[in-house]
């Protein structure tokens, strides 16, 4: 890498700055994660980076990795007469994860996969989650799909709960005792609400994250900077 880089400055010495030179510079900036770098060089290149359709997913491919919405601006700057059938599955992918109701049929069965679970939990409202463990403690976490934390939520808030009931009817509302035990349960009831509400928000961040990274890896190029 330090030989070819060394290679294009020795060219750009000798013979100025030209469309071919910048477009080898692009892919050099690419292949060191120098993204802006990339961008302007292909920029730059008189559409020479855009018009290599290879080059244009392989580069969707690596901002989509890295941020979704790098990818987005990346795409914005190619001219769409230059993507390949790759690039604009990617871009139908990325407008998925948006509106869930799109035309998915281009999906191939192991993205559908993933799409289909992302979906199931895109549909659904954090508030829902939040009243549900506001009824029964826990309830909000089976309705995330966290069965596990369910069963622990609401053994932990039921035992606590208890608790306070038999401080209350043995010892009396105002004693000490009891307003700890009270102070105790409200802190683990009012704490698997708000979990509830925003554990789901996590759950739908980690499934939009799991499918895009399975598009990246099911359009990725290996190794094609290095052809």
């Amino acid at each position: 890498m330090i030989e070819h880089e060394a290679y294009l400055a020795k060219i750009e010495l000798n013979f100025g700055s030209f469309d071919s030179l910048l477009y080898y510079k692009a892919k050099l900036a690419l292949l060191k994660n120098n993204d802006l770098d990339f961008i302007d060089y292909s920029l730059a290149s008189n559409g020479l980076v855009f018009s290599d359709t290879n080059l244009v997913t392989y580069s969707t491919v690596h901002f989509l990795r890295e941020s979704r919405i790098l990818s987005e601006e990346w795409l914005g700057f190619v001219p769409e007469l230059y993507w390949s059938g790759n690039t604009k599955n990617i871009k139908k992918s990325l407008l998925l994860v948006d509106d869930t109701s799109l035309d998915d049929r281009f999906l191939v069965p192991h993205l559908k996969f993933y799409f289909d679970d992302y979906k199931t939990y895109a549909l659904r409202k954090p508030w829902i989650a939040g009243v549900l463990s506001a009824v029964i403690p826990g309830l909000g976490k089976l309705y995330n799909g966290r069965a596990r934390s369910f069963k622990t939520s609401f053994l932990v808030n039921t035992f606590f709960g208890l608790q306070m009931y038999e401080a209350i009817r043995v010892n009396g509302i105002k004693n000490t005792y009891t307003i700890i035990t009270s102070g105790i349960f409200s802190v683990f009831y009012l704490s698997n609400i708000y979990g509830s509400y925003y554990d789901l928000k996590r759950v739908k961040i980690e499934k939009k994250k799991t499918f895009l990274d399975e598009v990246a890896d099911y359009y990725s190029t290996s190794n094609y900077l290095y052809r």
